[in-house]
């Protein structure tokens, strides 16, 4: 009879998943990720509520010791600025050149109007951009851990 998984991690950053996996594997401990292999855009992994780390139950205890040693614990959380200032540009090159291809058919064919301009803005929310934020541990307590 297989054991009883319990959550181990909420974590938003796929690589962030992908590493802590592979961490608790190496140590040998069985690890299911919910949501991994929806990762093809940030917003699948969103709204199935990220990745979803479980563990046996057995093994809570080991997971959580060698959880408490790494900094995605203890380590203090850091916006990526450098990931903010890629986004805008990003945002602000397909804005270009979406309004571009606006401009250029309107201004070469004649037709259109005004309001062709607008769809551009509204294109921009259809940017899949990794979303940042700290990811939740649920660990026991560094005295109780092996």
């Amino acid at each position: 009879m297989m054991d009883k998984m319990v959550p181990l991690a909420t974590i938003i950053s796929r690589s962030e998943a992908l590493v802590v996996v592979s961490m608790l594997e190496a140590a040998g401990i069985i690890t299911s990720a919910g949501g991994l292999n929806h990762a093809s855009a940030e917003l699948n992994s969103t709204s199935l509520g990220h990745y979803r780390l479980s563990v046996p139950n057995w093994q809570y205890d080991d997971a959580s010791a060698i959880l408490w040693d790494t900094s995605f614990v203890t380590g203090p959380y850091i916006f990526s600025e450098a990931l903010r200032r890629a986004v805008i540009r990003l945002l602000c090159a397909k804005l270009a050149v979406q309004f571009s291809a606006v401009a250029l058919t309107v201004f070469t064919t004649g037709l259109g109007s005004i309001w062709m301009f607008v769809p551009p803005f509204g294109l921009l929310l259809d940017t899949p951009v990794n979303p940042q934020g700290r990811s939740e541990y649920y660990l026991v307590a560094k005295s109780h851990a092996k």
